[in-house]
């Protein structure tokens, strides 16, 4: 077999798996002897006078609640347009977490 029919083989297989197609194999997210997840987290963000990957002089993080899992981006846009005023002078949203 050349490299390059190897080359097509492999990219053919990453594009298959890739457009969700596993083969008939199953996923499973979780063990059946593991807990399931709780479908609720407890979500921080994290301030700063420098957005995120640069070294500024402070960082705060502030707990905001307990939202759904998976809302990332939501919390980070609803915390954003909630509080205008604050993400003006110099303060950054640095980053959203769940805890």
């Amino acid at each position: 077999m050349s490299a390059i029919t190897r080359m097509e083989r492999f990219v053919r297989d990453l594009n298959y798996t890739k457009s969700g197609h596993t083969g008939g194999v199953r996923v499973r997210y979780a063990r059946p002897w593991q807990t399931v997840s709780p479908p609720l987290a407890d979500y921080v963000i994290e301030i700063g006078d420098t957005p995120y990957g640069k070294k500024g002089t402070w960082k705060q993080e502030l707990s905001v609640g307990v939202f759904q899992t998976g809302r990332l981006r939501q919390v980070a846009s609803e915390v954003k347009a909630s509080n205008p005023e604050l993400f003006t002078d110099g303060v950054y949203l640095r980053q959203v977490m769940k805890k």
